[in-house]
């Protein structure tokens, strides 16, 4: 038997296809249990209008209210929460968008135009010809030049050209980012200091 092949019986393959259906059935109720959490609701189109999931959320931010008073231990159980609630708050605001662009009502809200992009020529070649040749700008007065990237520096460069320049480049540090524990990149290390030595006299 090739690896494109698989063997079953027809017991099972009615088996499975009963517990498919079932599965399915118990699905599209109306009274369909629904357990929210971020992977499940992660790509669900009804995050919006999900009661479980509403509930879930609100559940959260009623035992966590004041944030400030957290210990380390009650952090580590709502940080897994965080994502599905976020996503739960986005689906709410979509909802309140696509029910307002269909004509309906969401009661205290409507919707108006945001504030509007950055102004751009909409056909620059043109406006190059007026400056250049009908306004008679300078190079230096028609474009905007600046010098170029480290990255685009050592495409255009050979390596050895390029080395020359590598003690000029600087790099900011990344910002420090919460991730799980079982992460493999190494925790960053923090020394701790007192906030407050007002209180310290010398010997």
């Amino acid at each position: 038997m090739s690896s494109s092949e698989w063997a079953i019986t027809t017991e099972r393959l009615l088996d499975f296809g009963r517990a498919l259906t079932n599965g399915w059935d118990t699905a599209v109720a109306s009274d369909a249990p629904r357990v929210p959490g971020e992977k499940q609701c992660k790509f669900c189109k009804a995050k919006g209008d999900c009661p479980a999931l509403a509930k879930a959320a609100s559940e959260a931010f009623e035992e966590y209210s004041d944030a400030d008073q957290l210990t380390g231990e009650e952090i580590a159980e709502v940080l897994p929460q965080l994502k599905m609630i976020e996503d739960w708050i986005s689906a709410v605001r979509e909802k309140a968008h696509e029910i307002i662009e269909q004509g309906g009502e969401v009661p205290g809200y409507k919707l108006v135009e945001g504030r509007r992009g950055n102004r751009a020529w909409s056909d620059a070649s043109k406006v190059e010809d007026i400056l250049k040749n009908s306004m008679r700008l300078r190079d230096d007065e028609a474009y905007d030049m600046k010098l170029i990237s480290p990255t685009t520096a050592e495409k255009r460069l050979t390596a050895r050209r390029f080395d020359r320049l590598k003690e000029y480049i600087h790099r900011a540090d990344g910002k420090p980012q919460l991730v799980q524990s079982t992460d493999k990149r190494p925790a960053l290390a923090f020394v701790a200091t007192a906030d407050d030595f007002d209180d310290v006299s010398a010997a």
